[in-house]
């Protein structure tokens, strides 16, 4: 169980304006467990965040919507566990609550390089928001854990093809 805790008026700012995917700090705790302060904020894109916004009002219309935590964003040399970020995913498209870790554990026994993941409950300001799907940030500590000799080498993360212009492909390298 993740606990976070901002001020109620933070929280509400944070989902007034949650497809902005600002962070937002936040005292988070594990099993009751002060972890310190970090930056939350919800996650997304196409996926799970802008199909979850009603686009007149900005008002969310799903139950619940993934988030990040930014261990660095308020301290920059605050980690959890060796991560800079995690993800809550909000498995909002799977009522098994399974196909994620399912698909992750498959990769792995096939020999391909996946992040961890597990199922965690969170809460904000009390208040709970059911299982997420918890997922290991890919990102350079990723790389450098999984290919130690050469984990400075190039990460690609997909980009949705929403436009025919190169730069907003660059731009994701």
């Amino acid at each position: 169980v993740f606990d976070f805790t901002l001020p109620a008026d933070r929280w509400k700012y944070l989902q007034d304006h949650a497809l902005e995917e600002e962070y937002e700090p936040a005292c988070m705790a594990l099993e009751g467990v002060p972890i310190g302060t970090v930056g939350l904020r919800f996650k997304g894109s196409y996926g799970t965040l802008i199909p979850c916004v009603e686009k007149n009002t900005g008002a969310i219309i799903c139950d619940k919507l993934s988030m990040k935590v930014k261990f660095s964003e308020v301290y920059p040399d605050r980690r959890f566990h060796g991560l800079k970020r995690l993800n809550f995913h909000s498995l909002i498209h799977d009522p098994t609550k399974l196909r994620e870790r399912l698909g992750y554990d498959l990769y792995r026994s096939m020999g391909v390089r996946a992040p961890h993941s597990s199922w965690a409950v969170v809460r904000v300001n009390g208040e709970s928001f059911g299982v997420f799907s918890m997922v290991e940030q890919i990102d350079g500590r990723f790389t450098g854990n999984r290919w130690p000799s050469n984990g400075g080498g190039n990460l690609f993360k997909e980009a949705w093809p929403s436009t025919t212009h190169a730069s907003y492909y660059q731009e994701r390298l």
